[in-house]
């Protein structure tokens, strides 16, 4: 398996968990989910779907990690 795939299911496998912390995140940050959906140019109804779980979208993770500043290698890779 090559190192991007191998990430990317490392990732999925994780998916609460940075689910978890995103929202956290958002909300510390005082931000709604209608802010981040506007942020990041998606619907509101895709941001509660991947915050409660029903969706797993990558391209998503990696536009909301990045508005957030979160690094994703930092806290969910094994490298």
């Amino acid at each position: 398996m090559n190192t991007e795939v191998s990430n990317l299911v490392h990732i999925k496998s994780k998916s609460d968990e940075i689910r978890t912390h995103l929202r956290k995140h958002r909300n510390d940050s005082g931000l709604t989910q209608d802010n981040i959906a506007e942020w990041v140019g998606v619907t509101r109804k895709q941001i509660i779907e991947f915050e409660n779980g029903s969706r797993f979208d990558i391209e998503l993770l990696c536009n909301l990690c990045d508005k957030l500043g979160i690094d994703l290698r930092l806290n969910y890779f094994i490298t």
